[in-house]
């Protein structure tokens, strides 16, 4: 059981009706039960108002968002949040009595007649109040597709949503087949990866779901690798044609069929390079130095993504540091190249829950906050001190001081950015996420969430729902 302090207190009474309950009780590592029990104790009553942002938002966002992700961002309880929409006329419980199985059904088939799209995640979001009486009365929106008369497949948008069996895997496989596509174990773990996954389920291997499709597996293997000296010839004066990089390094990487098949029919990859009547030493010039262009980047990131490599800046400056320099280069960033070949940067990248991007993260969403507050703060990259360079997140332009955010008050990289910072500024401060407050001499630590009252005030409840999403 906890023990409080009469600085505890006093720091529950202050911020009582600033932050809110989940906040603090977060705060101090306590259960909810206990946390009331406190307040009680203290006679400690939270000012709910609704402020003209707060109405504006939930009008927004009513039947959008559920209500305790509303309660949450808005610091009030579900239970306001209802009889807030009953006062605004946002609700009706009259029409919501008068729904039935019948109503249910009717609704749906008139969406059909439109051609409107009933899949779950469609209804949810545009009809909000038929998709909860349709669960209510049936317990799922499969089971109350299935009371129309519709096989739910035929109405799925998510394909992790399909019935696999070993009838279906087959199926799959055949249809691939009489289409002439690439029915090789490597390429389809790829990019048919739920096919794969299921037929490995069921049949063991790819090998026997092959088979088992009455497929002959070994004809099909040599059929997809029939690679000879000719071949290999075409595909690289094709490559050179279109003015992509053939040097050894690249082709292994970019190349992997191609490559492998040159390893097969030469002994080397130079030797298929001179076979092709290219010269060996001008290609490999551009190990060094290639010529990037746009469509070249976008060819080459295109190629990563069906790869399924990782494509987070920091593994790319790894493994392919010019093509990340020759991205930056045209685009001016890393994202920016990745949008401009139509990729979305958070589904190709695989370090969406490692620290270090959670930190990035951060510091864009503190960035944020320091300007919707008013602060006159200006980004930074390299600032040279006496031939060395330092990188503070942010700095104030009306006092001159640093800003640094952190994910958490205490660790090796908030001790390391101390003692580096202090060495050439008098003063910093620090932003953190968590782990409490502490005091140091010339350091100012700073909970993000002691700027939510004036990102209420300011009506910023995006920014809040943003800097909560992150654990």
């Amino acid at each position: 059981m906890k023990k409080w302090t009469k600085n505890d207190e006093q720091f529950l009474k202050d911020n009582y009706n600033i932050l809110t309950n989940v906040e603090l009780y977060n705060y101090f590592k306590i259960s909810k039960g206990t946390f009331t029990k406190k307040a009680r104790e203290l006679g400690l009553k939270r000012k709910t108002k609704w402020s003209k942002n707060k109405e504006k938002y939930l009008l927004k966002y009513i039947g959008k968002k559920s209500l305790n992700e509303l309660a949450k961002i808005l610091d009030v309880s579900v239970g306001l949040i209802r009889q807030k929409k009953f006062q605004m006329g946002l609700t009706n419980t009259q029409a919501d009595a008068n729904w039935t199985k019948e109503k249910i059904i009717a609704e749906i088939n008139g969406l059909i007649n439109i051609n409107e799209d009933i899949s779950a995640g469609r209804i949810k979001k545009a009809y909000p109040s038929l998709y909860s009486m349709a669960r209510n009365y049936y317990r799922s929106w499969q089971d109350t597709i299935k009371a129309c008369g519709i096989d739910y497949n035929t109405v799925r948008k998510n394909s992790h949503e399909v019935s696999w069996s070993r009838g279906k895997v087959i199926e799959d496989i055949r249809v691939l087949f009489e289409n002439n596509q690439n029915l090789s174990s490597k390429y389809n773990c790829i990019n048919r990866k739920r096919l794969w996954n299921a037929a490995n389920h069921y049949f063991f291997s790819w090998r026997n779901a092959i088979e088992g499709a009455g497929l002959d597996y070994n004809k099909l293997s040599k059929n997809i690798l029939n690679w000879n000296p000719v071949k290999v010839k075409k595909e690289i004066l094709k490559l050179y044609q279109n003015d992509f990089p053939l040097f050894a390094s690249y082709a292994k990487k970019n190349y992997v069929q191609l490559y492998g098949a040159a390893r097969t029919h030469f002994s080397n990859w130079k030797e298929a390079i001179e076979y092709s009547d290219l010269d060996y030493s001008e290609i490999n010039k551009r190990a060094n130095e290639i010529d990037w262009t746009p469509s070249l980047i976008k060819e080459t990131l295109l190629s990563l993504k069906e790869k399924n490599e990782d494509m987070s800046e920091s593994v790319i400056l790894r493994k392919y540091s010019k093509l990340r320099t020759g991205a930056r280069r045209i685009f001016g960033s890393w994202e920016k190249a990745v949008e401009y070949s139509g990729l979305d940067i958070n589904k190709t990248r695989k370090d969406i829950d490692t620290e270090g991007y959670k930190g990035r993260i951060f510091e864009d969403l503190v960035y944020k906050v320091l300007i919707s507050i008013g602060r006159n703060i200006s980004r930074q990259s390299h600032i040279n001190i006496n031939n060395k360079i330092y990188i503070p997140d942010f700095i104030d332009n009306d006092s001159g001081s640093w800003i640094d955010s952190k994910l958490s008050s205490w660790g090796v990289g908030v001790e390391e950015t101390i003692k580096k910072y202090l060495n050439v500024q008098d003063e910093l401060e620090i932003i953190y996420l968590k782990s409490g407050p502490r005091k140091m001499e010339k350091v100012n630590f700073t909970w993000i969430k002691n700027f939510f009252p004036k990102l209420r005030v300011e009506g910023h409840f995006d920014l809040i729902e943003q800097i909560n999403s992150i654990k």
